[in-house]
């Protein structure tokens, strides 16, 4: 076996062949003169929202101003409290707080990392949104959430950074919330080579809203109706990723194919994987394990040339920032802390080849031994 390095990511292979149909498109648009919010971006935002099954895409700076723009569209702000789960990117929690509004941590399930719906306090009389996390790119239980956020008068936004193209199979429209947000990071199935995001929703009213808070709050030059901000989507993300979203399906296949190796190869008496609902085709983004020894086993698979990572070491509660004010919330983040001291990611990807997934797991598998 060739001892290079099995890297994580490589999006250098990952980005050549969308990159290579976006040259001439993004030289056009350097000789263009028209920068902000021009036809390139618009032209995504129409397939995107396609795409998804939906009316409307707003096409914005990154995934986290998509989180906070859909807050402020829905008048989440100051002193409002915001359900969120317990194991996610701070993003999902940093995008409450700079609000104003409050992050009330939900714990997850041991089974899928996903925010465990039965937790939900039973009357959420403060409680005006939740934001639902597809981690892993696996999706939440949404037919209890929109149940529960119906009955209950509360938002649901879904933080779909990590689920793009991931649906249900009874219901392909890939939309299951009031708005849906995402993060085009370059890391992502569906990543740009810039911050980008978008958010995605049916309400004509709701579009037009968006439009105007990530544009100043403006929808006419130098008519300022409500407080905005500058979260404008640049027409480089918007040919890149109108051009990177046709080989999307394929890279989500070829990643599942490769997680259906690792699941095969690997030693089931001391890794478990997380499960998912069989009614849902996932974006198959992340392929995390769940091993002891977790950073032991790190240290030896990266003195084998091999690359992992560990997503999120520190869950949001615990972090420097909220650890002190959210000490009262132990109870509602026992399972995400477990799980941050286990979980371990594994290299995904169509960088990869079928012989370094059974590298990777063959090395995994003898590391136990």
């Amino acid at each position: 076996m060739n001892l290079k390095k099995i890297r994580f990511l490589d999006l250098k292979k990952i980005n050549l062949q969308p990159a290579e149909l976006s040259i001439n498109n993004i030289k056009n648009y350097l000789l263009g003169g028209e920068y902000i919010l021009e036809k390139n971006v618009e032209k995504f935002e129409k397939v995107f929202a396609n795409f998804n099954g939906a009316k409307y895409c707003v096409g914005v700076n990154s995934g986290h101003d998509a989180l906070k723009i859909a807050l402020m569209s829905c008048g989440v702000g100051k002193n409002d409290q915001v359900i969120v789960p317990s194991q996610t990117f701070i993003s999902t929690w940093f995008a409450v707080s700079e609000i104003g509004a409050t992050p009330i941590p939900c714990d997850i399930n041991l089974s899928d990392c996903l925010i465990n719906v039965l937790k939900l306090p039973r009357k959420p009389k403060k409680i005006k949104a939740i934001i639902a996390v597809n981690l892993f790119g696996n999706l939440c239980n949404y037919k209890y959430l929109k149940k529960y956020c119906k009955k209950n008068n509360i938002i649901l936004i879904e933080d779909a950074s990590q689920s793009h193209g991931a649906y249900f199979l009874t219901n392909r429209k890939k939309i299951y919330s009031d708005l849906s947000c995402y993060s085009f990071y370059p890391g992502k199935n569906l990543g740009s080579i810039f911050d980008s995001g978008a958010i995605i929703t049916n309400s004509a009213q709701r579009y037009k809203l968006l439009k105007k808070i990530r544009n100043y709050g403006s929808s006419k030059k130098y008519h300022h109706e409500i407080l905005g901000m500058n979260s404008r989507m640049n027409g480089i993300s918007g040919i890149f990723l109108k051009n990177k979203l046709k080989f999307l399906k394929k890279e989500i296949n070829t990643r599942g194919k490769q997680i259906m190796i690792y699941k095969n190869y690997l030693d089931k008496s001391n890794v478990s994987f997380f499960k998912f609902d069989k009614e849902q085709q996932p974006s198959n983004h992340i392929f995390a394990i769940l091993v002891k020894n977790r950073d032991k086993l790190k240290e030896y698979l990266e003195k084998n040339n091999i690359e992992t990572i560990i997503h999120y070491p520190i869950i949001p509660p615990l972090q420097k920032f909220y650890k002190e004010k959210y000490n009262k919330y132990k109870k509602k983040f026992v399972n995400a802390e477990l799980i941050s001291k286990t979980i371990l990611s594994l290299p995904l990807g169509n960088h990869l080849k079928l012989n370094q997934i059974k590298y990777v797991s063959k090395k995994i598998n003898e590391f136990f031994i």
